[in-house]
């Protein structure tokens, strides 16, 4: 019999990646709001880094800024997978809520079965999210800018194209007459020397703009095969990134703004030696000029 206790996902990562004490970690949130710049269309669905805060938190809260006071009522958080090789498919966490240090975020239950019922790969597979931290650390930002609200969390566990693209039709079927968020959890390049990380990440998100996954697909394979230097992937949430990309096609998405990019040698606790890169992308109905900054 499942109990209320063994449907909380404590969390894994608190006091590593951001502060796990609740009045430091709403300062930091606050504070890294305090210096986003909320412009242009409310987003359908945004891309956010997942990385320590010291190093990727000015980029995710530009990202979270644009969804501060939309009145959405489906949030949807996509993640990888960086700790379990068995799980299979997109993994969900289908009730109960997500244990924080600023309250416990509840799942949108009769959301997460919707999804589950649309396709057959979407499933429960609770060790796939009990270490995972891509999810998570995008919480403290979604309980700043959109406070109360109830979400979905799955892990694309195996980024295939066709997972992502079963997963996308089945938030485009679900999501279909609400007003929805959905959130893919990425970091970028991971590893290089600083200038061959910005080319690198550019490259990644003038592909991600382009709202092609195969495109996508061709400039990883391309950045990968040339050789980089201690450069071991292009990046970590591919399957998270191309999923919304398909899903914002396919919902009539028509701007795509990179809002800012930035990587950990532009703070003051990174080198540029040895670097990870992050963006913030906007997904959004109608079109307009795209655009973008670096820290």
């Amino acid at each position: 019999m499942t109990t209320k206790a063994s449907i909380i996902r404590r969390p894994a990562v608190a006091g590593q990646f951001y502060p796990g004490h609740p009045d430091e970690l709403r300062s930091a949130v606050d504070g890294y709001l305090a210096g986003a710049v909320k412009s242009g269309p409310d987003p359908a669905a945004l891309i956010s880094p997942h990385a320590g805060y010291v190093f990727s938190g000015h980029v995710a809260a530009q990202a979270f800024k644009q969804a501060e006071g939309v009145n959405y009522d489906a949030i949807v958080v996509l993640g990888t997978n960086h700790t379990d090789p068995m799980a299979r498919g997109c993994a969900i966490w289908p009730e109960g809520a997500f244990a924080m240090p600023m309250g416990d975020v509840p799942i949108d239950s009769q959301l997460a079965r919707a999804l589950m019922e649309a396709d057959s790969r979407i499933t429960f597979q609770r060790s796939a999210h009990q270490a995972e931290h891509s999810i998570e650390v995008q919480l403290p930002f979604l309980q700043r800018v959109q406070p109360g609200k109830k979400f979905v969390p799955i892990i694309v566990a195996e980024p295939t194209l066709e997972n992502c693209e079963a997963l996308a039709r089945a938030l485009v079927s679900t999501l279909r007459e609400r007003r929805a968020l959905v959130v893919a959890s990425s970091d970028l390049s991971h590893y290089p020397r600083y200038d061959d990380a910005v080319r690198v990440d550019r490259a990644s998100l003038a592909a991600v703009v382009s709202l092609d996954p195969s495109a996508l697909q061709a400039s990883i394979e391309d950045c990968m095969g040339e050789g980089i230097g201690d450069l071991h992937t292009c990046m970590c949430g591919e399957g998270p990134v191309m999923t919304t990309m398909l899903y914002a096609r396919q919902i009539g998405a028509e701007q795509v703004d990179v809002l800012k990019y930035a990587n950990s040698g532009d703070v003051e606790y990174g080198d540029k030696y040895r670097v990870v890169g992050y963006g913030a992308v906007r997904f959004a109905l109608g079109s307009a000029p795209q655009g973008g900054q670096h820290a």
